[in-house]
């Protein structure tokens, strides 16, 4: 997360990491088709997500295949709008004169959540002190 921010900020140079020819050539046929955010919303819903983790939780926990089922569409269908106006609106936005502005804080703004991310990792295995006295 920090490398991605340092990058999104500018702050380094463009990443040498890259994805695997196959999937890099398929984003690029597809990259200024209207769908391309659709497909690439599809493919977050693999990643891991704090709010989907838990209700799958609470899916799993309902004991039910039909209950389980009907929580998680109940979710899907919950965050869908939301989560179209973001894919639809970034892409127009990202090719806007306002985008450079955008990245760059974008960058701090995940800057942030890396230390923080890695702060609460030290944290939790002992190394400091709790960041939060909860």
């Amino acid at each position: 997360m920090l490398a991605l921010g340092l990058n999104l900020a500018g702050i380094f140079a463009k990443s040498k990491i890259t994805m695997p020819t196959g999937v890099f050539n398929f984003f690029r046929k597809i990259e200024h088709k209207t769908f391309t955010p659709l497909t690439i919303g599809f493919g977050t819903f693999f990643l891991p997500c704090g709010f989907t983790q838990s209700m799958q939780v609470v899916a799993l926990g309902s004991g039910s295949f039909v209950s389980g089922m009907l929580i998680m569409l109940a979710f899907a269908l919950g965050t869908l709008p939301m989560l179209s106006l973001l894919s639809f609106g970034s892409a127009s936005f990202a090719h806007s004169r306002h985008a450079p502005l955008f990245f760059k804080s974008a960058g701090v703004v995940v800057v942030g959540l890396g230390l923080f991310s890695l702060l609460a990792g030290l944290a939790g295995l002992g190394f400091i002190p709790p960041l939060f006295g909860i």
